[in-house]
């Protein structure tokens, strides 16, 4: 695909970081908070905002901007801007100032071609997003999220949203139920198990490392806390 317009472009970068192994979810049209794409690397668990901009000039200090204000609202460890075009010369100071790595169409292109060459030559590469054993504690989290936020289980809207198969999306249903965040399936239905109350609780566990989690959980009344440890398996 080529893309001809900034959402396409959006969807370009964030499939070709699926295919490179990441987990990668597409944010809001608006109110995206300065980031394009959220990216899990799932070798180091590094989250990473990206902005993406589809433009014949060059890319100034806004995109910069906008993707280090990002940075905290999605806690994330660095961010990204990528391009079809190039970067001025104050957008790639204040860049390295502020720890921005920027990724040109040049740089876009060789990238594309390396991971399209490391998936046809290499028979061991995977995409790490198409395998179930692969998730990591992060995306079971969004996972819980999104089902929580609606109050319904679907396996469609997590397939939507997650950019994962269908029989990824049920595998992930099924862990949900083993930990008492949706329940079994009773007449081809399942119900959503927490409220929005826990789900504060589920968001303040992302956010802290693991050992002001384990801390938390150890002071939390009830067993919310204990099957969300047991689910991110800390």
């Amino acid at each position: 695909m080529v893309p001809e317009n900034g959402l396409e472009f959006e969807e370009y970068v964030a499939q070709h970081l699926r295919q490179a192994g990441y987990v990668a979810q597409t944010t809001a049209a608006s109110h995206d908070f300065g980031a394009d794409i959220v990216a899990i690397d799932p070798n180091t668990n590094r989250r990473i905002c990206v902005q993406t901009k589809f433009h014949g000039r060059p890319i100034g200090n806004s995109a910069i901007q906008e993707v280090a204000a990002s940075l905290a609202h999605y806690s994330a460890d660095e961010g990204w801007v990528v391009t079809n075009s190039t970067f001025t010369d104050s957008a790639q100071t204040l860049a390295r100032e502020n720890g921005i790595r920027l990724i040109d169409g040049q740089k876009l292109n060789h990238l594309v071609k390396d991971v399209q060459s490391t998936a046809t030559n290499n028979p061991y590469h995977r995409n790490t997003s198409a395998n179930p054993a692969a998730f990591d504690p992060d995306t079971i989290f969004y996972a819980a999220r999104i089902i929580v936020e609606n109050q319904r289980v679907s396996a469609s809207e997590l397939k939507a949203r997650l950019h994962i198969s269908n029989e990824q999306a049920l595998a992930l249903i099924d862990t949900l139920e083993e930990h008492g965040i949706v329940s079994p399936t009773v007449k081809g239905t399942r119900t959503v198990l927490i409220d929005e109350r826990e789900l504060e609780a589920l968001s303040f566990l992302e956010d802290v490392d693991g050992g002001s989690r384990k801390d938390s959980a150890k002071k939390a009344e009830g067993g919310f806390f204990h099957r969300i440890l047991s689910l991110l398996k800390i």
